[in-house]
């Protein structure tokens, strides 16, 4: 059997200064191809447009511009090591930094697509008040909650929403200071936790809550 045009290199070990080609259609010129090196490894990036962090994120300075989006990323024997999918810069053009989703997710998020036909991803259901937020309140430690998702796994768990009442009195919600043993004082920090779980797991996360004056461990 012949080999695919396609190969992907999911599990190869990656590393800073590596010779890498990025191929894409930037500014509508299709079939571009440019060079660079990796420059970084493990970065966490968030894009504004869907405002989840991804995480174990590749940096290459080989130039990528608009366009280049989904394009892969080959190390120099050809493999697909990873999606050519952001960059950093002021003025919306590449400026040296680039950003690649690596083979290895993209072989997990394949592999759910096939399966269920979209990409499942663990939530705790729980809507949190920003950190800026938290410490103007004098919450030093972990995530005030502001609301939780009807019906969802936290409402049903008994969180408390930070609510106001008729006389205009804000009652904070509870606090969540740890998810699985781990300090939860940054948003990012829930969600660097959860992208290491799977959908459909039978253990459940444990959280520790700040709760009426007292520590609860649920």
């Amino acid at each position: 059997m012949p080999d695919p045009l396609v190969r992907v290199k999911a599990q190869q070990q990656l590393f800073v200064g590596q010779k890498v080609f990025a191929i894409g259609n930037p500014f509508g010129l299709e079939h571009t191809l440019t060079t660079g090196v990796i420059s970084g490894l493990g970065r966490e990036i968030t894009r504004k447009a869907a405002g989840r962090p991804m995480f174990n994120i590749i940096q290459t300075d080989a130039a990528v511009n608009p366009g280049n989006s989904g394009g892969p990323l080959l190390n120099s024997r050809g493999f697909v090591i990873g999606m050519n999918s952001a960059i950093a810069s002021p003025s919306g053009v590449f400026a040296g930094v680039g950003f690649a989703i690596p083979a290895s997710t993209l072989e997990t998020v394949v592999r759910e697509i096939l399966s269920a036909g979209h990409v499942m991803r663990p939530a705790l259901g729980v809507f949190f008040a920003p950190e800026a937020l938290c410490r103007r309140l004098g919450i030093e430690d972990g995530l005030l909650v502001l609301g939780t998702r009807k019906a969802g796994a936290a409402e049903k768990a008994g969180l408390k929403s930070t609510k106001r009442d008729a006389s205009g009195k804000l009652h904070l919600g509870d606090v969540v200071v740890k998810l699985d043993g781990n300090k939860t004082d940054r948003i990012v920090d829930i969600f660097r936790h959860l992208d290491r779980k799977k959908v459909r797991t039978i253990r459940v996360p444990s959280m520790a809550l700040w709760k009426a004056q007292e520590l609860v461990l649920s």
